[in-house]
């Protein structure tokens, strides 16, 4: 079995240890020192501490990566699926089943992952959800997520990837998955500025509560059940992703609310921080379809227009 990863950053990495010994993993990168390092030393030392197993390589070459591929992982910020879509639709397979990491929708489209995908293929997909800390993941601590499809093909998946530290939920919630995997990056902006200005844990879980609220109003709105708003693909995510310290939209809101600005912000962390990017596209559709949200407008208004910072 070969395994295509299209990514090779913290959370590519830990999905690729994943893998069957027996398959053949290839991570695809932009950045030839990561290429070079993992080719040459096995590690990933960019974004990951841990030693590659020998079936784990990477190539810069999107065409080798992805020829006779059982198995695509996509595992890019979400604003790179559309350009590389565009360049791997000559040459990857039918038969390749697809899995979704990436988090967020089209920002021309305002389409989800899988539906922005789906204009380019027809092959199977299985979306990705729940709270999944790449560093945790990679020293096999046990992580619970959702795998969801339309039809069975997350289980086939789950017979591939099941670790007995990474437990595979199954669910055919697919919008409803995607969009909480969109909308927790928000959120937890807003969970990092309460962090930011030192409040407790009695707060933040009565902001954990509101923002799970206004997710279930998001969703509604677009067309999506609110039952996995209330799983691991929703409350799960949320939790994490807003107080674990290895969070980048938390750490974007705590330094906001210490007084840097989201330029600075960003430097500091030196990665994409996709919730910024989700503000942008709930903008036109909160815009477009009047929905009534508090607390994103309060997040959008900090981070974009200089808003007074506060809960």
């Amino acid at each position: 079995m070969k395994i295509a990863i299209l990514g090779a950053g913290n959370m590519a990495t830990s999905f690729a240890t994943l893998a069957p010994a027996d398959s053949k993993v290839m991570l695809y990168t932009i950045e030839k020192e990561v290429y070079e390092n993992i080719n040459n030393n096995h590690l990933n030392l960019k974004y990951a501490e841990i030693k590659l197993e020998n079936n784990i390589s990477s190539s810069m070459n999107l065409k080798e990566c992805l020829i006779n591929s059982d198995i695509v992982v996509f595992s890019l910020p979400s604003k790179a699926v559309r350009s590389v879509c565009e360049e791997m639709k000559n040459f990857v397979s039918k038969k390749s089943i697809f899995i979704i990491l990436s988090k967020g929708l089209d920002e021309l489209t305002n389409k989800t992952m899988s539906q922005m995908i789906s204009e380019y293929f027809d092959n199977e997909i299985v979306v990705v959800g729940g709270p999944s800390i790449a560093n945790e993941l990679m020293k096999k601590i046990p992580t619970f997520v959702v795998f969801a499809s339309k039809g069975l093909t997350a289980n086939k998946c789950k017979k591939i990837f099941q670790k007995e530290y990474y437990n595979i939920t199954i669910s055919n919630d697919v919008l409803g998955v995607e969009l909480c995997s969109f909308l927790k990056n928000i959120y937890a902006i807003y969970l990092g500025i309460a962090s930011g200005l030192n409040y407790g844990m009695n707060t933040k879980s009565a902001l954990i509560y509101n923002s799970l609220n206004e997710m279930t109003i998001i969703c509604k709105n677009l067309g999506a059940s609110n039952k996995s708003v209330y799983s691991l693909a929703g409350i799960g995510d949320l939790i994490v992703t807003s107080l674990s310290n290895d969070g980048r939209n938390k750490r974007f809101g705590e330094l906001i609310a210490q007084g840097k600005s989201s330029y600075e912000a960003k430097e500091i962390i030196g990665q994409i921080i996709e919730g910024e990017n989700a503000l942008k596209i709930l903008r036109k559709i909160v815009d477009e379809k009047k929905i009534s949200l508090p607390i994103f407008e309060k997040i959008y208004n900090i981070v974009f227009l200089k808003g007074t910072i506060s809960i």
